[in-house]
């Protein structure tokens, strides 16, 4: 397992401490979370990766889930929010966005290069019927991130907190990284 100390200080001084996610978040990468109507959209949580939310993110009510499209075999990322939670033409990314913020995959290796180290290298993994953003060397399987706060330039997520378990289905230990 990974220890870390769940407080952090950046290297600009600022503390990050992760919050607990809104209740209607983790199901967001739950594998039995299935959907597909007019109010909540299309969302599977077989193919869910991992979410983001804290502090910078609040105020629009809504969050970033990355997820893996099975059909094109690549990385998207929707906008989910607490009355919708699957894709919708209101919850897809422009293509803008997209390019920004959906980081890369080589489909021939699964292989996922994170933009937002540590952990710098993910494997796309599918354990079961669920896929998950795994950070191998480390084994832990990814679910959310927890941002402090954002480029005042970019937008770009500045500190935070990668969290995930180190089995499958979020059981075994908590694992996580800060990027400070």
């Amino acid at each position: 397992a990974i220890a870390v100390e769940s407080i952090f200080t950046s290297a600009l001084g600022m503390e990050c401490s992760p919050e607990a996610a809104e209740d209607w978040m983790p199901q967001l990468t739950e594998e039995n979370t299935v959907m597909d109507d007019a109010v909540n959209g299309k969302l599977d949580g077989r193919f869910s990766l991992f979410y983001a939310y804290g502090p910078p993110l609040k105020a629009y009510n809504h969050v970033p889930l990355w997820v893996y499209d099975e059909a094109n075999d690549e990385l998207d990322l929707i906008w989910p929010k607490p009355n919708m939670l699957g894709r919708t033409s209101r919850t897809e990314s422009s293509r803008m966005v997209r390019y920004s913020m959906v980081p890369t995959y080589d489909p021939k290796t699964h292989m996922i290069s994170n933009a937002l180290p540590p952990p710098s290298k993910l494997k796309l993994s599918k354990v079961g019927g669920k896929c998950y953003a795994l950070a191998e060397e480390e084994h832990c399987y990814l679910d959310r991130v927890f941002v402090c706060t954002t480029s005042k330039w970019s937008g770009a997520p500045s500190t935070y907190v990668v969290m995930g378990h180190t089995e499958p289905g979020k059981k075994g230990e908590a694992c996580m990284w800060h990027n400070a």
